[in-house]
């Protein structure tokens, strides 16, 4: 014994703290290391996901894939990944399931107006070069495609944007194609009812002007509906995608960095031949295509850029 400050100290026996701290530790560190290992049959859930949406969840995020599959499960009365991972992959149950569990996953962070440099370029350079360089072609039409829309807020804010530019485009039809692959944000997009809490960055002047009241939520008003067309689309579904053509803008935000860079090249290679010469493509503030492709031309914009489809002479009349 010894003591310290008139406590009364016990010694460890040596064989002891062998027999018992150093064991007891070893058991902690091997529970842990055993929970951190995920099951054998997340990473043919994972294949099956990045096949089918090229959606790649590296090892580290397995147990969040783990976490969205037994919502999965719980939801179908399946006990084991086993019997999930061979329910995803059955012909029958396969394509519908796995549909469900990328809706379980990819739960879109939105939001009105969001990235203000870029929509500020879009009205007051982007528009007025489009209407200039298109104004002499037979068909006077804009279309813009929101890829990625989630609930819609991103499309609906183009929408108000453009009728906010509406003595520019008068005389002109515009469109915006709005896509996801998230099947039940499609539906919330396309009902075009929101919370109070989605609103909140709105101004009180658009708030009045785009939205109706609508119980306890608003709802987008009818000039803002006109202009939208909702859709759900695999941005990797070749048949699909070759569909999406004559586009004058594409938004794309904070959608690529949730593929690998084979997945972006082949996304990135059908908005190239969905976009007109010289159309526009906004990315995330973060994102950017060197290192993936060649075939657009980074455009400098007030406070934000954007990538151009340049490749002729006609496109550089687009070009900012």
């Amino acid at each position: 014994m010894r003591t310290i400050q008139g406590a009364m100290i016990a010694q460890p026996v040596p064989g002891d703290f062998q027999k018992g701290s150093v064991t007891t530790a070893a058991s902690i560190r091997a529970s842990a290391a055993k929970d951190s290992i995920p099951d054998l049959h997340l990473p043919g859930i994972r294949d099956v996901l990045y096949k089918t949406a090229g959606i790649f969840q590296p090892d580290h995020e397995l147990n969040k894939l783990e976490k969205r599959c037994q919502q999965r499960m719980k939801d179908l009365g399946v006990s084991s990944l086993r019997d999930y991972s061979e329910y995803l992959k059955a012909r029958a149950s396969g394509q519908v399931e796995t549909a469900l569990l990328l809706n379980e996953i990819l739960v879109g962070d939105t939001g009105f107006f969001r990235g203000l440099p870029q929509l500020d370029a879009l009205g007051k350079i982007v528009l007025p070069k489009l209407i200039a360089a298109k104004s002499k072609l037979p068909s006077r039409s804009i279309k813009i495609w929101s890829a990625g829309c989630s609930t819609g807020e991103e499309a609906c804010t183009l929408a108000i944007t453009l009728l906010e530019a509406s003595s520019l485009l008068d005389g002109w039809t515009c469109t915006i194609l709005a896509t996801d692959i998230n099947e039940q944000a499609v539906e919330h997009a396309r009902n075009g009812v929101y919370g109070i809490e989605s609103i909140l960055s709105l101004t009180p002047g658009v708030r009045q002007k785009y939205f109706l009241r609508d119980g306890d939520a608003l709802s987008v008003c009818p000039p803002v509906r006109n202009l939208l067309s909702f859709q759900q689309l695999n941005l990797l579904d070749n048949c699909r995608m070759s569909s999406m053509s004559n586009i004058d803008v594409i938004f794309c935000r904070n959608v690529l960095a949730y593929f690998d860079m084979t997945a972006k090249a082949q996304v990135l290679e059908h908005f190239h031949n969905s976009l007109l010469p010289g159309g526009m493509l906004f990315l995330g503030p973060t994102e950017s295509l060197f290192g993936v492709t060649t075939k657009f031309s980074l455009v400098h914009l007030p406070s934000a850029t954007a990538y151009a489809k340049a490749e002729s002479q006609l496109a550089k009349k687009f070009l900012p």
